[in-house]
């Protein structure tokens, strides 16, 4: 299999595996640090302010936990494919896609966990 050509140079792209995983590493990960931060932070006070307690909160937690661990492995897998090469060419695709899923699940489960306080503050609220 030749190497794909670099179009700037029109020559073979250069094999700077090390250095180029960590720069794309710490690219992917300043953008999902500055996300999940200030997610976390705005659905725990989210959750505070309606003053819901129990499940609701608990789920909260679980739900961001996930989602960390998603991130987390996530970029454990780029860095150390890219590092110690422990995955294929073929195999990307699948490991992209299984993390996009868990990213996508965190999501939609983040979603349902703040709908269903909102639920639970408006009936509460509109209790006499």
């Amino acid at each position: 299999m030749q190497p794909l050509p670099n179009p700037a140079t029109n020559g073979p792209i250069p094999n700077n595996g090390p250095f180029l995983a960590l720069f794309f590493g710490t690219f992917m990960a300043a953008p999902l640090g500055a996300l999940s931060i200030p997610l976390f932070v705005t659905g725990t006070e989210y959750l505070r302010r309606t003053m819901l307690t129990g499940g609701l909160r608990t789920a909260w937690t679980i739900v961001v936990t996930t989602a960390a661990a998603v991130e987390v492995i996530f970029l454990g897998i780029f860095l150390n494919s890219a590092f110690f090469g422990l995955i294929g060419p073929k195999q990307h695709e699948w490991v992209m896609l299984v993390t996009s899923a868990g990213f996508i699940g965190t999501g939609i489960a983040m979603a349902a966990v703040i709908t269903a306080a909102s639920r639970a503050a408006r009936q509460r609220a509109a209790v006499p």
